[in-house]
């Protein structure tokens, strides 16, 4: 039954994941593009965006934090395991667990401090200084989406690490091809 949970909960996020995918790329094709009609623009003064030091390094938070909760669930981050490999079976998974265990500690947090800060940042309407006075929630906003994302999948892998599965995430949960 556990198994079953996890399993949905897998196939959900890893819905989620996917859109959050799509944010990711699309504000890594715009920050390509701003840097592109940027340089154009030293040719052609009339090529001209307003505020593009503000917005290139917001979308560039956008592209990694919502991407975050793909890259961990396939278990794609930078890892070094000379000594892991090494280890029986049931210690690398003691391994896994507690690097899972870390990565929640690390997670949560942030989660609830960024969620704290969207929350006021909302209320107080503040804005990015610059000539098209850019609100700053949404990029928190999606900053927050990707910590959540993250935060998820960690739980997932870990409490399917928890419930005896081999693999703690399942071939079927969102993330084939």
């Amino acid at each position: 039954m556990l198994q079953t949970v996890i399993t949905a909960g897998h196939r959900v996020l890893g819905g989620l994941e996917r859109c959050l995918l799509v944010v990711a790329s699309t504000a890594l094709v715009m920050i390509a593009a701003l840097i592109l009609i940027e340089i154009v623009g030293r040719w052609l003064p009339i090529l001209r965006i307003p505020d593009n030091v503000i917005i290139v390094p917001q979308l560039m938070v956008v592209s990694i934090a919502c991407g975050l909760g793909w890259v961990t669930g396939r278990n794609g981050h930078i890892a070094i395991d000379l000594l892991y490999r090494h280890m029986a079976p049931r210690w690398q998974r003691v391994c896994h667990c507690l690097a899972l265990a870390a990565g929640l500690v690390m997670a949560v947090p942030l989660v609830i401090w960024v969620t704290e800060d969207v929350a006021t940042l909302y209320a107080s309407n503040s804005f990015y200084f610059g000539e098209l006075k850019l609100p700053e929630w949404p990029v928190r906003t999606a900053f927050l989406l990707g910590l959540l994302a993250l935060a998820a999948r960690l739980c997932l892998q870990l409490a399917g690490l928890l419930a005896g599965a081999d693999d703690p995430v399942p071939g079927d949960a969102g993330h084939e091809g």
